[in-house]
């Protein structure tokens, strides 16, 4: 299967698009991968050349026991890294396809994780940024590329 054929891809493609607009409506100039292939992060951005972030879009829904969104420990490991190492502020956006919502945070900003199983981190929403509630229309959109395997039904 070709990697953009990929039901998440498609999903993810439709998040990293939204945040790629807000940005822009906001000043930043985006700078995304062009290889079609799993990537380190999403996008680099500047702001009046002088401020430059790095960020990765996460286009699902919030957790059903959690009022909380996560990522794999794996990607969380990767995304450190590369804001300690490298040096550069990372940014985590979170477009829930379910409700609409946006949040965003600064990784260094964000407190400790706490693990949902082996696998997953994650963070509860009060501790990020919302920044806007999509329309109807759009997570209507989002929500035929649902690849989830359980009831969305959070408490």
């Amino acid at each position: 299967m070709n990697w953009n054929d990929k039901i998440q891809v498609k999903k993810g493609d439709i998040g990293e698009e939204i945040i790629k607009n807000y940005l822009e409506s906001k000043g930043w100039i985006i700078y995304k991968p062009i290889t079609n292939k799993a990537h380190y992060f999403d996008m680099f951005c500047t702001k009046n050349k002088n401020k430059v972030i790095a960020l990765d879009v996460k286009t699902k829904s919030r957790l059903n026991k959690y009022e909380a969104t996560g990522i794999d420990i794996r990607h969380y490991n990767d995304y450190k890294r590369a804001s300690e190492d490298i040096g550069i502020d990372f940014y985590l956006f979170f477009v829930d396809d379910k409700n609409g919502m946006v949040h965003c945070q600064e990784l260094k900003k964000l407190p400790k994780p706490f693990k949902i199983n082996e696998k997953i981190y994650a963070w509860y929403l009060k501790d990020m940024v919302h920044l806007f509630t999509l329309p109807n229309e759009m997570i209507k959109k989002l929500s035929k590329f649902d690849s989830r395997n359980y009831l969305y039904k959070p408490n």
